[in-house]
């Protein structure tokens, strides 16, 4: 009768519990979120909460919980991932980007399916609003991305000559990887986003339909090597 068009979806989040308990301020038991955010940084709280609270279920936080998370997923994963990968760029090829050289290897195609699945959830996750599906797929691409640096072992391949295309190869699929990670990452890390978007060159302004493919990665783009996007934090000691 007034006039206003029913909501076609409402959606609520779950409740968010401390080691179990209600939060209290009398209790003080609860997560000042002002703290967090001086501790983690905005971004890095806002993916913790998105992994430790899943948008349609409850869920349990502690400052223990949330330091173990931040080391673990954003500074052993994503920031090793990163760091890694362009200090082995700057190292073999002075940060200019190989053009790919030679067959695609079994390693390069699992790296391939692995960032193009999620691409392809990403979409999907998205839509539903299943931001916790959306981050698995990606962090499953982004611990494929570490897993094929140990397997493929640039640092060993730079030493033999006869290597040098693979090696060219090996480094050109994982700066592609960085490339699209920081597309993966641009809805729930933002600013993490645009500083390693910023490091090879990318321009997250470029349509996702476009910027979403493999290998849209330009030969001869010339990298930086920034900082630790996120240094490992210290649990604080146990009160005796």
């Amino acid at each position: 009768s007034a006039g206003v068009a029913v909501p076609k979806r409402v959606y609520a989040h779950g409740f968010l519990t401390v080691r179990g308990e209600k939060m209290s301020k009398s209790a003080g038991n609860y997560i000042d979120p002002l703290e967090a955010a001086e501790r983690f940084g905005a971004d890095a709280v806002r993916y913790l909460l998105l992994r430790e609270l899943p948008f349609d279920r409850d869920g349990d936080l502690s400052w223990e919980t949330m330091v173990d998370r931040f080391n673990a997923d954003l500074a052993n994963d994503l920031g090793n991932f990163v760091y890694r990968t362009l200090s082995m760029l700057q190292r073999y090829f002075d940060g200019k980007v190989p053009a790919p050289d030679g067959d695609e290897a079994p390693l390069d195609k699992q790296l391939r399916g692995a960032f193009e699945r999620a691409v392809k959830g990403q979409d999907k996750h998205l839509k539903a609003l299943d931001f916790t599906g959306a981050l698995d797929l990606t962090w499953e691409a982004i611990n494929r991305g570490n897993k094929y640096i140990e397997e493929t072992a640039p640092w060993v391949l730079a030493k033999q000559s006869d290597q040098r295309k693979r090696l060219q190869t090996v480094m050109y699929n994982l700066v592609e990887a960085i490339r699209l990670t920081s597309y993966l990452v641009s809805p729930f890390l933002p600013e993490t986003a645009g500083k390693v978007a910023a490091q090879v060159k990318v321009d997250l302004r470029t349509p996702w339909e476009t910027a979403r493919e493999w290998g849209r990665l330009a030969p001869r783009t010339q990298t930086s090597l920034g900082g630790v996007l996120f240094p490992r934090i210290e649990k604080p000691e146990p009160v005796a």
